[in-house]
């Protein structure tokens, strides 16, 4: 070996070690706490914020149902550390049949006729708080939803023509993510998606596993969201949409940073 090619091959290695530390240190520091942000300032205290969305489906294919909401409507305030609080109210909901088709995916069916969701098809969640997190091992932002208190978002009653949740009254338990598609950039209103998987015959949420330093303690915590109804597996499907309040005669922009 000629030592021109030794010198190379040393050159060539060192690049591949500086890159795989590169990489290690990227890795390592992806999961630090996104924040909310406000006129390019990370936010430092509280903020209030509306949010609000078209219509949204509550699945629990493996009860053959899913509850379909017209709109919903919200109210909270969002604060340092990507923390924030909000309750939230669905309208005009109702229980439809899940049909699995001939490529085993869920379509939604008929509307069980009579049956009556929530207070008169109305359904308001207890006190709900939230954080912002990173997609376990990925790139993405997500807003991690979880009851201020307990396991309970809300507990639904059905009616009497309720067909499979006849005069029951059910929880929705546990914890829910919603993906923030743009960060590093701010806008009058943001949006939140709550994807599904809709295959292999069951409706599952699409993204459940998360993890985040927190920029206080310093300490990573990981974990996995999942929803239930009642002991039925449930997935949430929407889009949220959320603006500060208008103050003044000005509504001012927001936006989610690394």
């Amino acid at each position: 070996m000629t030592s021109r090619f030794k010198v190379l091959i040393g050159c060539l290695s060192a690049v591949m070690a500086l890159s795989a530390i590169g990489v290690g240190v990227a890795q390592a520091a992806r999961p630090v706490q996104p924040q909310f942000q406000r006129n390019g300032v990370t936010i430092g205290e509280g903020f209030k914020v509306e949010a609000s969305s078209q219509r949204s489906r509550l699945w629990a294919s493996t009860a053959g149902t899913v509850i379909r909401c017209e709109k919903d409507e919200a109210t909270g305030t969002i604060g340092d550390s990507g923390l924030d609080n909000a309750e939230v109210t669905y309208k005009e909901c109702k229980l439809f049949t899940a049909v699995e088709n001939t490529q085993k995916q869920f379509e939604e069916g008929e509307e069980i006729a009579g049956c009556v969701v929530g207070e008169a098809g109305s359904i308001t969640t207890k006190p709900i708080r939230t954080h912002l997190v990173w997609l376990e091992g990925g790139s993405e932002v997500y807003d991690l939803y979880l009851p201020n208190e307990g396991t309970t978002f809300v507990e639904i009653s059905f009616g009497a023509s309720c067909g499979v949740f006849k005069n029951l009254k059910l929880p929705v338990t546990g914890s829910v993510l919603g993906r923030v598609p743009r960060i590093n950039q701010e806008a009058i209103a943001g949006v939140q998606l709550f994807e599904v998987l809709n295959e292999n015959g069951k409706v599952l949420q699409h993204a459940t596993k998360w993890e985040v330093e927190q920029r206080r303690s310093g300490k990573v915590e990981k974990g996995t969201a999942e929803l239930k109804l009642g002991e039925k597996v449930a997935a949430l499907e929407g889009i949220e949409q959320i603006e500060l309040v208008r103050v003044g005669n000005k509504r001012g922009l927001l936006g989610v940073t690394e």
